[in-house]
Parts: structure tokens; sequence; C-alpha cells
């Protein structure tokens, strides 16, 4: 969506077609911003899923390096 309208963009501006270049950059400016907002959203939310449920290690390591 966010490309098609930057492609509408550059092609209102090359063919000097005035009345459409504010409203493809507004269009294009909200899209950035929700594509952007949507992004991060779905990366945290990955990171969450792939963190939350792993075990922690306890304070101080735990593991077979510190029997010795």
């Amino acid at each position: 969506m966010f490309a098609l309208l930057l492609v509408g963009l550059v092609v209102a501006i090359r063919k000097n077609l005035t009345k459409f270049v504010l409203p493809l950059v507004l269009l294009s400016a909200v899209a950035g911003i929700v594509s952007s907002v949507w992004v991060a959203r779905t990366g945290h939310a990955g990171a969450k899923s792939a963190w939350e449920d792993t075990p922690k290690a306890p304070i101080g390591g735990g593991g077979d390096a510190d029997e010795n």
C-alpha cells in the first residue's frame, strides 16, 4: 500500500497533476506512520512470544562449570 502511494506520488509529480500531489503526500505520510507502528508492534509481539516462555537461569549461573 505504502509503495503504491509513493509510485502514485511520483507519477503525479512527473505528469504535473498538482491536484493529486497534496492528497498523495498526506496519504503517504499517514501510511508511513502506520507502517512503522505496525512493524514495531509486530516485532515486539514476536520477541515477547519468543522470550516469554523460556526458563530463566538462576542468579550466579548455576551451570556445570560452577560445580568444579
